[in-house]
C-alpha cells in the first residue's frame, strides 16, 4: 500500500489501468526487467523483437507507447514497428527494434547504465463490463 492519496484518473473506459515498466535489451540474450517487475515479462522472440506480456488477463489495449532510451541515439536504432494485441490469456505489446540505416532488417542491442526499452499502456480491465 501507498504511503500517499492517489486520486483516480478520469476515463471513459470502466476501471482502466495504467501500467509502464522497462527493461534492457541483452543482445541475444534474454532481457533483463528494470522497473514494473510482477506486471509483465519480456521475451526476445526474434533478432530485435521483443514480446511484452502482461502478467494479468486485461479485456485489451486502449494504448500503448514504447520508448528507446539511448546514451547515443543517432547511430544505432529505434523502434520501427509497434503492435498490441487482445488475446486469451491477456494483452501483449510486439515491437521490433531496427537499425536506423535498415530499420526492416532488425538489431540486437546490448543496453548498459540508463539505456533501455520503456513503455506505458492504457489497459481495459476484464473483470468489469463496460
Amino acid at each position: 500500500m501507498a504511503s500517499r492519496k492517489f486520486d483516480y484518473v478520469n476515463s471513459l473506459t470502466k476501471r482502466a489501468i495504467i501500467l509502464a515498466g522497462s527493461f534492457q535489451c541483452q543482445g541475444t540474450g534474454a532481457p533483463t526487467i528494470l522497473s514494473g517487475t510482477n506486471s509483465f515479462t519480456v521475451t526476445r522472440t526474434g533478432t530485435g523483437t521483443y514480446t511484452i506480456q502482461f502478467a494479468d488477463n486485461y479485456a485489451g489495449i486502449g494504448y500503448a507507447q514504447t520508448f528507446l532510451v539511448q546514451a547515443t541515439p543517432a547511430d544505432v536504432a529505434n523502434i520501427v514497428d509497434l503492435k498490441t494485441t487482445s488475446t486469451t490469456p491477456g494483452a501483449y505489446i510486439n515491437l521490433k527494434i531496427g537499425a536506423i540505416a535498415t530499420p526492416a532488417t532488425g538489431a540486437d542491442l546490448t543496453q548498459t547504465g540508463d539505456d533501455c526499452v520503456q513503455f506505458i499502456a492504457f489497459l481495459r480491465n476484464s473483470s468489469i463490463n463496460s
